[in-house]
């Protein structure tokens, strides 16, 4: 390649860095303002200014890409590596914020019954590392793992009935609790109407037999 279209190449990949950068920004200054200032965006603004933002890293990050491939390789890695590095951010940005608005903040208190401490503490440390978060969705808990689990401790004895949809609800809100994952609001009706048609699976078998363990090396 030409000096001078190197040069361009290399103005080009300073712009859209700075774009990714300013596009960045405004995710954070967005979702600051509310919190700070207690301001509600209007629906269609918000969702004007979002797109607005959206498009402009996308944008940024296409031709950034794009004017990579006249970079030395040192520099592709780094850009690599500052691009995953600022992508993750903005998809942290936006799990806290969906969390937020989702989960409740009443703390709700633990159903497991029949347990000591240790036994409790191990099974609740148990589930934060089995369940699995949904496969379309790194905020949401996989529905079919905590039913398994639910399952298992029914089986096991050593969790309260849920006889009402508040009770349904408030093993929804547990496994929220514990686990840091949540269930979208549109999706509550479906966890109520499917609670009480657990399967012993595979899964469940599985689960209950780990925490028989617990109960047994903690007993």
């Amino acid at each position: 390649m030409s000096p001078e279209k190197q040069k361009i190449a290399d103005r080009i990949k300073h712009i859209s860095q700075a774009g990714l950068i300013i596009s960045f920004a405004l995710v954070i200054v967005l979702q600051l303002i509310p919190d700070i200032w207690h301001i509600e965006w209007p629906q269609v603004v918000n969702s004007i200014i979002k797109n607005t933002v959206i498009t402009l890293f996308f944008l940024s990050f296409a031709t950034l890409l794009v004017s990579s491939f006249w970079s030395t390789d040192d520099e592709k890695e780094e850009r690599k590596a500052e691009l995953k590095e600022a992508m993750q951010e903005i998809r942290e940005e936006e799990i806290q914020k969906k969390r937020k608005k989702t989960q409740s903040k009443e703390e709700v208190a633990c159903p497991l019954i029949d347990v000591n401490d240790r036994q409790r503490e191990a099974i609740i440390e148990l589930l934060k590392r089995r369940i699995t978060t949904h496969e379309k969705d790194v905020t949401r808990f996989n529905r079919s793992v905590v039913y398994a689990y639910l399952t298992a401790l029914r089986a096991a004895h050593v969790i309260t009935l849920a006889k009402t949809d508040e009770d349904r609800d408030e093993r929804r809100r547990w496994i929220e609790q514990i686990t840091g994952l949540y269930e979208p609001q549109n999706e509550w009706a479906h966890f109520r109407g499917d609670y009480d048609e657990f399967k012993t699976t595979k899964k469940a078998r599985e689960a209950k037999k780990e925490i028989e363990n617990i109960l047994e090396k903690f007993r």
